[in-house]
């Protein structure tokens, strides 16, 4: 049965794999087991981390090109105000001829210039009001944006630091799995020693042997959990750790 739930959770996590590729087809691949690089994220400063993400987080990204945005709205609502200037012009020349000889030639000697400039100012006066609820009404979405533009990132803040203590919970994990798994093979070493001896039972033998069997388990899990809360911890920030650890 336990056979059985693995293999099933291989296929849905194969299935995972398809979606987020987008390639519903691509199935024709063999997995390799990646070297998964474990280091102290006790060094990793916090600060700059947190520095980072504010810089580079996606989210904070897009709230910040919305405060532009309301920002250049805001503008643009108060330009309204203001008394508009437009200037036009036209210039054209012009030939006659007889049966339409002219038609084409219109830089001949007999031809005529004509031009003219013309200038008009537009200045708002009363609109009821318009023009000042939109102002309001354009303020009142800067203000917002503004807002959730501090929200996000003192969530983004918040995330980094959390993952951050993840991490390191994980890192430590990873250790104590470490630990139990050299713990269990030396019990299991001692035990087909002395089964040998015939001081202990068949049992005590079998039993010890499990035991490495969950170690290795839990420290393959250990090892693929500081993975993960390192990937949680690179999607906070919006970049790689690779450039906090020097390579």
């Amino acid at each position: 049965q336990a056979l059985e739930d693995a293999r099933s959770e291989y296929e849905r996590a194969r299935l995972a794999l398809r979606t987020a590729l987008g390639r519903p087809d691509f199935d024709d691949f063999e997995l390799i087991e990646a070297p998964v690089e474990i280091f102290d994220p006790a060094d990793l400063p916090e600060d700059s981390l947190v520095s980072t993400a504010l810089l580079l987080n996606p989210r904070v990204l897009q709230e910040r090109a919305s405060v532009g945005f309301a920002r250049a709205g805001l503008s643009a609502t108060r330009s309204d105000r203001w008394p508009t200037i437009s200037v036009n012009g036209s210039l054209g020349r012009s030939a006659f001829g007889p049966d339409q000889e002219a038609l084409f030639d219109i830089f001949r000697p007999s031809s005529q210039s004509r031009g003219s400039l013309g200038l008009s100012i537009n200045i708002p006066l009363f609109q009821q009001f318009q023009t000042s609820y939109s102002i309001a009404q354009a303020n009142v979405e800067l203000q917002n944006a503004r807002e959730t533009e501090r929200e996000t990132a003192l969530e983004v803040e918040r995330e980094v630091r959390e993952r951050l203590i993840e991490l390191r919970n994980a890192f430590l994990t990873y250790g104590l799995e470490e630990t139990s798994l050299a713990l269990a093979e030396e019990r299991a070493r001692l035990a087909r020693e002395e089964y040998q001896l015939a001081i202990r039972s068949f049992e005590d033998l079998q039993i010890a042997v499990v035991g490495v069997d969950e170690a290795q388990r839990s420290f393959v899990e250990a090892r693929y959990a500081f993975l993960a809360a390192r990937i949680a911890l690179e999607e906070a920030l919006g970049q790689r750790l690779a450039r906090f650890l020097g390579n």
